[in-house]
């Protein structure tokens, strides 16, 4: 993964698009520049690496040699942590968190928002599919784009 990075280069910072705050007079935002990765964001990317990063994911357990993590490991992130109170359906793994679908399995998500830019990544391995959705809007955006995306994805696979 190339385009996955921590510090960025002015070429890369001119690839970013203008981001704004949802609910708010439409002027861009300026960056924040992390120059680190912190618990809440600093990682930038873009959807060809996230994509190469779910089908590695959605192919663990499929005996391919080229993942760069061990398949096991890859499976172990879908176990498991914690769930939400008593709701068994819903919980963390270690780097995910988890919903259980009737139809679709289990479906391992993780988002986030910094300052304008809102993202979020869903995979469902049981039926082989991965959203990804990249929000130049902050807040829930990308959440809620991807919620709309699943339910259309998901109704037209069953």
């Amino acid at each position: 993964m190339f385009d996955t990075k921590i510090n960025l280069s002015a070429k890369d910072l001119a690839r970013f698009a203008a981001h704004y705050w949802p609910n708010a007079e439409r002027v861009e935002r300026e960056r924040w520049i992390f120059g680190e990765f912190c618990a809440f964001g600093g990682l930038a990317s873009t959807v060809p690496e996230l994509a190469r990063f779910a089908v590695m994911h959605l192919e663990a357990g499929r005996d391919r040699a080229t993942a760069p993590l061990n398949e096991k490991s890859l499976l172990e992130m879908r176990e498991t942590v914690a769930t939400f109170g008593t709701d068994e359906q819903r919980g963390v793994t270690a780097g995910w968190f988890f919903q259980n679908h009737p139809q679709a399995g289990r479906i391992l998500y993780h988002g986030g928002e910094v300052d304008g830019h809102s993202a979020w990544l869903s995979l469902a391995p049981q039926v082989d599919m991965a959203i990804i959705v990249l929000a130049n809007v902050g807040g829930n955006t990308a959440e809620r784009l991807n919620g709309e995306v699943a339910m259309v994805v998901i109704k037209s696979m069953l």
